[in-house]
């Protein structure tokens, strides 16, 4: 009876465990704006629904980065099928390395957008930094889940088999 619930217990837990379909990545690394005063970043996990925008601001060499900075985020499908929206980046927790934001923008469907970034100071005029994003279904849906899970069953498999056969006579 124990060896048949810690059977249950291997094949469920993968169940319970919220599924993860990758990190962040990039999409514009050290970009020099603010007339070379900072180096910009963007990672971006485009999903439908919400997707992310992490945008990083990291002092140029031997100067200091600026006191504010304000940016957005505007997308639009490719296709113009809707027009661009724009989305406000908030400041995230303090960071020693440089100033971190975030800016959430809706996506209603998978496709190819484009993802325009808007970043000023008080000192300088307004940078535009363009890129395009293939925005993604959140997760992989339930073919994914049993491709993830195979593993878990095989190895489960593999210690059934174990176990019944050593109490076998």
């Amino acid at each position: 009876m124990r060896a048949l619930i810690s059977a249950l217990f291997v094949l469920l837990l993968p169940c319970v465990a919220a599924a993860h379909d990758g990190p962040a990545y990039p999409i514009i690394v050290d970009r020099p704006l603010g007339g070379g005063a900072y180096l910009f970043s963007v990672w971006t996990d485009p999903d439908v629904g919400d997707g992310t925008f992490y945008l990083m601001f990291d002092p140029a060499p031997d100067r200091p980065l600026p006191a504010q900075i304000d940016a957005a985020v505007w997308v639009e499908p490719i296709d113009h099928r809707l027009p661009a929206v724009r989305y406000a980046a908030e400041p995230m927790k303090p960071s020693a390395d440089g100033l971190r934001m975030i800016a959430i923008a809706k996506f209603d469907v998978q496709g190819l957008w484009r993802a325009r970034f808007v970043v000023g100071t008080s000192k300088s005029q307004e940078d535009v930094v363009e890129s395009d994003v293939d925005v993604t279904p959140p997760g992989g849906g339930p073919l994914s889940m049993v491709w993830y899970l195979m593993p878990f069953a095989i190895v489960a498999f593999v210690w059934l088999r174990v176990v019944f056969a050593r109490r076998a006579p």
